[in-house]
């Protein structure tokens, strides 16, 4: 059964139109682009009832960790369930298609909810404005309990693209992972990946310092007669702060701010241009 989404997915998606509208092409690769091709292809298995099988992936091989891929299966005789899922870090972000509700047996047990990851074809757009979500997302799973079962999926045994979004701190990146599913929801296939890498973009603006504890020093790049307006979002995209720079350097006040990481808009009348930033 499918669920609206919940609030704060909805907030991701109006933030996403603060970022710069970039696009990247399901299966697109070259010289604006991170490319790794897997060969051979690697394929994890749900081993029965051992820890969860997993696959690292650094998409802009800057030797931090972007996404996992994680597949389990645990169960005995009674029931068990099993999934295949993906897993963003550093706040980084997944494309998804739906909510979906798992209700249980003939009594339809309410048994949780479940974010989907979107399936993109071939040569498919993966843009800014997505529905993103910075949580665990689902490609398959399921549960069962002798002969009640209940479970969801929108990658199949074809080869498909997952779509994710990765924040650097002066860059928005939009990429595809390339997979294919088991029969079942116990293996995948993770054959290519790819994301945007931008050259020689010069920003509207500059700040420091990066991570800061109290104020932040913001420049504007090539200064002229004009409207600033600088805002400020929290990762769920609530914004917090706004505030019209009439000079090239301002000084914003930033020490009541909780900890965490945030993101800096400039808007003209004719561009935008998005960073982020860590309070401590």
């Amino acid at each position: 059964m499918i669920k609206f989404l919940h609030i704060s997915l909805i907030i991701i998606v109006l933030f996403s139109s603060h970022i710069s509208a970039q696009v990247i092409i399901a299966g697109e690769s070259g010289l604006n682009t991170y490319y790794t091709d897997l060969d051979p292809d690697i394929t994890i298995y749900g081993i029965h009832n051992t820890q969860a099988q997993t696959f690292n992936i650094d998409i802009n091989k800057d030797y931090t960790l972007d996404f996992k891929i994680k597949v389990y299966n645990v169960g005995g005789l009674g029931g068990g369930s099993s999934a295949v899922s993906i897993i963003p870090f550093n706040k980084n972000e997944i494309s998804i298609s739906h909510i979906d509700s798992c209700f249980f047996g003939p009594t339809q047990t309410f048994m949780g909810s479940y974010i989907l990851a979107y399936p993109y074809m071939e040569n498919d757009s993966i843009k800014y404005d997505e529905i993103w979500n910075n949580s665990e997302v689902m490609l398959k799973y399921g549960y069962w309990t002798g002969p009640n079962h209940c479970g969801s999926s929108t990658f199949d045994t074809l080869s498909r693209y997952l779509g994710v979004r990765l924040f650097t701190s002066t860059d928005t990146l939009y990429g595809w992972i390339k997979v294919k599913c088991g029969y079942n929801n116990t293996s995948i296939t993770i054959e290519e990946y790819a994301v945007s890498r931008i050259i020689n973009k010069e920003s509207l603006f500059e700040f420091y310092p990066n991570p800061t504890l109290d104020n932040i020093i913001i420049g504007v790049k090539n200064f002229k007669e004009g409207t600033y307006t600088v805002k400020i979002f929290d990762v769920l995209g609530n914004l917090i702060l706004k505030k019209i720079l009439d000079e090239k350097y301002t000084k914003i006040d930033f020490k009541n701010y909780n900890k965490g990481i945030y993101f800096i808009t400039m808007e003209t009348d004719t561009e935008s241009d998005s960073q982020k930033f860590t309070k401590l």
